[in-house]
């Protein structure tokens, strides 16, 4: 998925929710201090000068001992893509409202701009403590210290991120490091997932048990795992769902098939240019705002956006 250019307005709203957290008065119903991670920091990676941002979330309401409630670690999209995205849209405890199809375009605008951030029922760390890592180098809070560093393969991804994850346990007490922990992600995670978890499986037998990664399974939610075989997939499910006609299916089908060509060749950057195309064409033809989530009026990054400038406005305004 093509994120690059969602990234400068991602890390505008970073700055700005970090600004709006340790300001007084009016900012502080924006953003509760209940929203704010049990432990953040960084932890450092085999770069020189570098290390991967994390912010950790303790389960509120367990359903087990903590010594048993497992560890959840989220890795997001792009690649590239800041891993607070889902923590303030999707499954972190606090997160900006989005509008449904219920709503008319005009209750979605005033919804979008009335913010600030609400209580999450469905919270992941409700039941399990929640790792979001900033991955790969150069994403969000973890910068890169020259272009150079930036990886450009899985493999060195997934060190990167067992690194992290051997550091962030290494300071905890035993019992925290014995919980059973579960890799989670989306979107480009699904390959950075199976790579990550097949190098903890190679590596723990080498390591003492104390310094093993329980790791206990993984869970990929909508995975680009095999661009070549889920390419072909979008047109027939916008068709079986009755969003697009025949006619439509046969022009987007042709756009489908230069993807795929493209990506067949590993020539990768114009293969995700093409990708986007289709998306691209498939949103203007059914009218969606998103082809994740039907019921969604408003896009992620519409919705950041309008989460920046109201922060921003309130964070001016207390001034």
């Amino acid at each position: 998925m093509a994120m690059a250019a969602a990234l400068p307005l991602i890390s505008f709203l970073l700055i700005v929710v970090a600004a709006t957290a340790t300001s007084a008065g009016s900012a502080a119903t924006i953003f509760p201090r209940e929203a704010l991670p049990t432990k953040p920091g960084y932890l450092p990676i085999p770069v020189d000068n570098a290390s991967l941002y994390y912010a950790f979330y303790e389960a509120t309401s367990p359903l087990t001992p903590l010594a048993s409630t497992p560890l959840l670690v989220w890795l997001e999209g792009g690649p590239g893509y800041s891993s607070f995205v889902s923590n303030f849209f999707q499954i972190g405890p606090y997160v900006f409202p989005i509008a449904t199809g219920s709503a008319s375009s005009s209750n979605t605008s005033s919804s979008a701009s009335a913010f600030p951030l609400s209580p999450n029922p469905y919270a992941c760390n409700r039941r399990f403590g929640l790792l979001f890592l900033e991955s790969p180098l150069g994403t969000g809070y973890s910068p890169a210290p020259s272009p150079s560093a930036i990886p450009t393969s899985q493999p060195v991804v997934a060190e990167h991120v067992l690194a992290a994850l051997r550091s962030f346990l290494s300071s905890q007490s035993p019992s925290f490091r014995a919980r059973p922990l579960f890799l989670t992600g989306e979107s480009y995670a699904g390959k950075t997932i199976p790579t990550v978890g097949a190098l903890i499986l190679a590596t723990n037998p080498a390591l003492p048990q104390r310094q093993r990664i329980n790791l206990r399974g993984v869970a990929i939610s909508n995975g680009f795992v095999h661009p070549v075989a889920q390419v072909t997939t979008h047109v027939n499910v916008l068709y079986s769902a009755g969003l697009i006609g025949a006619k439509q299916r046969r022009e987007a089908e042709a756009l489908q098939a230069e993807a795929v060509a493209l990506a067949i060749v590993e020539r990768c950057r114009e293969a995700a240019d093409s990708r986007e195309r289709v998306l691209s064409w498939l949103r203007n033809a059914t009218g969606l705002s998103s082809l994740f989530d039907v019921a969604v009026d408003t896009p992620r990054e519409a919705l950041a956006a309008g989460a920046a400038e109201k922060m921003l406005t309130t964070q001016t305004n207390g001034c």
